[in-house]
């Protein structure tokens, strides 16, 4: 997924809003997203619990087999 290079970078902005959207855009990627898993996992002790929710529904669904069409 192309928007990866894009959204990556975000991970580790200073703003917690930010993490947590585009943690919630790396989730909505879903398996093509795997590779951010580093970045992700990074934030999993992010003190603003709903950036750590987001991570977490990243992390399972980057981790899921995409189901058939």
């Amino acid at each position: 997924a192309p928007a990866l290079n894009q959204i990556i970078p975000l991970l580790s902005e200073k703003n917690e809003r930010i993490r947590g959207k585009a943690a919630e855009a790396v989730a909505a990627i879903g398996p093509d997203a795997a590779w951010a898993k580093p970045a992700l996992e990074a934030l999993r002790d992010d003190k603003w619990g709903f950036v750590r929710d987001a991570v977490e529904a990243a992390l399972k669904n980057s981790a899921s087999e995409s189901s058939p069409p």
